[in-house]
């Protein structure tokens, strides 16, 4: 399974490319960021936002699940509410909000400040959504794996809502 997620990511990744705006020129920047108290929920990693001003990541810290966020210049990650359960997460290009996949495959956005989240595709067929990536297009590009049919899928929905549209399906991983 880890090696289907690298696969889907490396997919993801080589399939954005094109979208992603330039890199922008930012003074380079040390901050510690301290995880001592955090549980990473695996396969969850800390997420740099675009500019590095934000910090992120899905886990649990302080007896709360779900996704945390913190500011360069702060020292402790906050609790986003709404977002329990989250499995994955990206940052928005402005750094203002936030997407997670939730367990019954539907993924939601949140503003990083707080507040209630937006349902931006419902759950279809009980596959959570994988290694979102929100780009510059509005879209949040993401994969699937459904035990259903075991093909690896990439789609990307718009960040505003709405269906999502198949980029690419592979054969079947399961034997």
């Amino acid at each position: 399974l880890a090696v289907i997620g690298a696969l889907a990511l490396a997919l993801v990744a080589s399939l954005v490319r094109g979208v992603s705006e330039p890199p922008v020129e930012l003074p380079t920047t040390r901050v510690v960021v301290d995880l001592l108290d955090v549980v990473l929920e695996p396969p969850s990693l800390v997420h740099v936002s675009r500019l590095g001003r934000r910090f992120g990541f899905v886990g649990t810290l302080g007896g709360f699940q779900g996704v945390f966020v913190r500011d360069a210049d702060e020292q402790a990650f906050r609790h986003l509410a709404g977002t329990e359960g989250a499995l994955f997460m990206s940052f928005s290009p402005d750094e203002e909000w936030i997407a997670f996949a939730s367990p019954d495959g539907s993924i939601s956005r949140v503003p990083v400040g707080g507040g209630a989240p937006r349902v931006i595709q419902p759950a279809v067929g009980g596959s959570p959504a994988l290694f979102l990536n929100w780009e510059w297009d509005g879209s949040i590009y993401y994969s699937t794996f459904p035990l259903s049919t075991g093909n690896l899928q990439v789609l990307r929905v718009p960040d505003s809502g709405g269906e999502p549209e198949a980029l690419f399906e592979s054969a079947s991983f399961l034997y």
